[in-house]
């Protein structure tokens, strides 16, 4: 419920206004999308009289598990709701057509009865000076000059998690996609995306990746707009191995390639710098522990040549796919440009099995030692450099999951479990004679 005797120019605290009812993960949306506009309230509720709804959107399937807020309108919030399948997994395609169904029969009133409400004084004005000067969905009008409106995922907040836009038209047909950033690490992350996109589209190449649309700010943090996928993409198949041609073509596109010995690599200085930034701040000591060993146990076969380039960073079937024959790549966060060339291969089956099988971090690492030594071999490399890359791999993983303890995410729990002791074993095996 909202405040009253409060001005609508003082309603900033989304965590305030959608009462008792609705569950953390939409306030938490809210906020980010809402929170800091002069002028605008969002309720689960009657808006306060005198007041015009500005945006309307249904809760599916409820405030109290919310997973999507779509249009209220029937046509756009059925539209939109059906696109984009070729990039869902399977669950998620189902979950999503059932939802469309329901609500282009018109009965979604019936099913899915909460609706979230923005709304704001007639005519009302944003304040240029406000934290966000403007609401989300009228920056995106004046940025692709039609009307739109948003589908936004809800999901459990947390300091890496942004929200994603669906940005659509009247008929629900997508028009482009927008990550908001509201911190630090979401601004890095979203950062690292646009450069990424831009360098793919300035390079020739049989890779596709999202258009990028727009890389600004909005709220005084990043965003970053990019054009939909091919509507006729096929997502990737769990049990199909990485595209070794694909990833070597990343590698060029992303940027400068270079050999060097590792001790001499950009590689190493930015793996000890991270670690060392990381370590200082005393989250997860055990993990923070192992990776510098396994760091120092790297350092013992520093005279290996190494060649050195870019990386998608989250090489994965959930985020490839096929279209016409050629690879499609989304979501390209942490895409980097300091790893050993091939790097993507064993992190495609460690992702796969870690998160994808929800194997253990060990037997995850297994996985990624065993067919990535395979697939880097494919990929050009030397024994050596395939040993050396795996090591690497392990520390870029260790230190993805210290950097999220370091900015209080919350842990996984299943890395949680054996991560540290994974990584630990990694450096202890490799501990001996230099070769």
């Amino acid at each position: 419920m909202l405040l009253r005797g409060r001005s609508l120019a003082a309603v900033t605290d989304m965590r305030t206004t959608l009462g008792p009812g609705a569950s953390s993960d939409l306030v938490w949306i809210a906020d980010v999308l809402w929170g800091g506009v002069d002028g605008i309230g969002v309720t689960l509720e009657q808006p306060p009289s005198g007041t015009d709804v500005l945006e309307r959107y249904r809760v599916v399937p409820n405030a109290r598990a919310p997973r999507v807020l779509v249009p209220a309108e029937r046509a756009t919030g059925a539209g939109a709701l059906a696109a984009g399948a070729g990039t869902r997994s399977g669950g998620a395609r189902l979950g999503r057509r059932a939802a469309a169904a329901v609500i282009g029969a018109g009965m979604g009133g019936t099913f899915f009865r909460d609706q979230l409400l923005v709304y704001g004084a007639p005519g009302a004005q944003m304040s240029l000076a406000a934290p966000r000067g403007q609401r989300l969905a009228a920056a995106l009008e004046e940025l692709l000059e039609v009307p739109v409106s948003l589908v936004v995922n809800v999901r459990p907040p947390s300091p890496s998690r942004k929200p994603v836009v669906q940005v659509v038209d009247g008929d629900g047909a997508t028009l482009a996609y927008a990550k908001v950033g509201w911190n630090t690490a979401t601004d890095e992350r979203l950062a690292a995306e646009a450069i990424a996109l831009s360098a793919m589209a300035g390079s020739a190449g049989t890779v596709v990746a999202p258009r990028l649309r727009e890389a600004g700010a909005w709220g005084g943090h990043r965003l970053v707009v990019s054009a939909p996928l091919p509507a006729s993409i096929r997502r990737w198949r769990a049990a199909s191995p990485p595209p070794v041609a694909a990833t070597r073509e990343v590698v060029e596109r992303l940027g400068s390639t270079g050999s060097s010995t590792y001790a001499e690599s950009p590689v190493r200085e930015r793996l000890r710098a991270t670690w060392e930034d990381a370590a200082r701040t005393g989250a997860d000591p055990a993990l923070a522990v192992a990776i510098g060993d396994l760091l120092d146990a790297l350092d013992r076969v520093s005279g290996i040549e190494l060649e050195h380039g870019g990386w998608h960073g989250d090489w994965s079937p959930w985020n490839l796919g096929i279209d016409d024959g050629g690879v499609v790549a989304w979501d390209w966060e942490h895409a980097g440009y300091d790893v050993p060339a091939g790097l993507d291969l064993p992190h495609f089956c460690f992702q796969r099995a870690f998160i994808g099988a929800r194997r253990s971090v060990a037997e995850a690492f297994g996985q990624a030692r065993e067919a990535g030594a395979v697939l880097l071999r494919a990929f050009g490399c030397r024994p050596e450099q395939i040993e050396l890359t795996l090591g690497v791999h392990v520390a870029e993983v260790g230190l993805r999951y210290l950097g999220a303890a370091v900015r209080g995410a919350p842990a996984n729990p299943r890395f949680a479990a054996d991560g540290a002791a994974a990584v630990a074993a990694e450096a202890a095996r490799r501990a001996g004679p230099a070769s």
